[in-house]
């Protein structure tokens, strides 16, 4: 302003000018993990549930799959077998977006096909079980978890296709509830032979890594 005037009044002094501080916006406040877990739609990107599917992968890769078996034929004509099959034209739409994935050449590395070898380990998985009830029990989690596997990211497909086995083979176990998690991390601490500031110290540790809010830690925090 003094400039604009054309330098007709004094300079004015440092402690003459008035300093207008902008506070900063406040982050938003982090969500428990459990609840950001649950609430968000792609929670297949997240920690524990990368873990759990990695693991799940790796047994669906192991499982030999015959090389005369035909992967999408199988599952399609065992769709059209259940008791209460899905409508033709959602069989169709789930189909397609399997064949879509089945053909995508990379997933997680390039070239990969790791969609084609978990899809093509999954159909073997239950063409080999015995039991008639179990195995059409399965066929019908195998409809279910791929057609809500549409429009998802390949990740997504990957954890729906190791979601069927779920609750059937020991092998294959949901996320651990970071609930859990969590509970079972406060007892080990606090049952280690460390002075307190080292328990305080690995706990708020553990708290910032998964963001735990303020207001949650002080309950762990006390009981120390």
């Amino acid at each position: 302003m003094w400039l604009r005037r054309g330098r007709r009044d004094p300079v004015p002094l440092p402690d003459e000018q008035p300093v207008i501080v902008h506070p900063p916006t406040p982050p938003p406040a982090p969500l428990p993990r459990l609840q950001a877990l649950a609430g968000d739609a792609q929670n297949v990107h997240t920690r524990e549930v990368s873990q759990q599917t990695n693991d799940s992968t790796q047994k669906l890769l192991d499982v030999v799959v015959p090389l005369s078996q035909k992967t999408e034929q199988t599952m399609m004509l065992a769709w059209y077998a259940l008791p209460d099959a899905p409508p033709h034209h959602r069989i169709l739409r789930t189909a397609v977006d399997i064949n879509k994935w089945f053909n995508t050449d990379t997933c997680r590395q390039q070239g990969d096909k790791l969609y084609k070898h978990l899809l093509r380990g999954l159909v073997a998985y239950i063409s080999q079980v015995q039991d008639r009830e179990t195995k059409q029990e399965l066929w019908k989690r195998s409809y279910e978890e791929c057609n809500e596997a549409v429009g998802m990211c390949c990740e997504g497909h990957i954890s729906r296709l190791c979601n069927v086995l779920v609750g059937f083979d020991e092998a294959f176990q949901p996320p651990v509830p970071f609930s859990e998690i969590l509970q079972n991390k406060m007892a080990a601490i606090s049952m280690m032979d460390v002075p307190l500031e080292e328990k305080l110290h690995q706990a708020n540790t553990f708290f910032n890594e998964y963001a735990v809010p303020s207001e949650q830690r002080q309950a762990w925090l006390d009981a120390f």
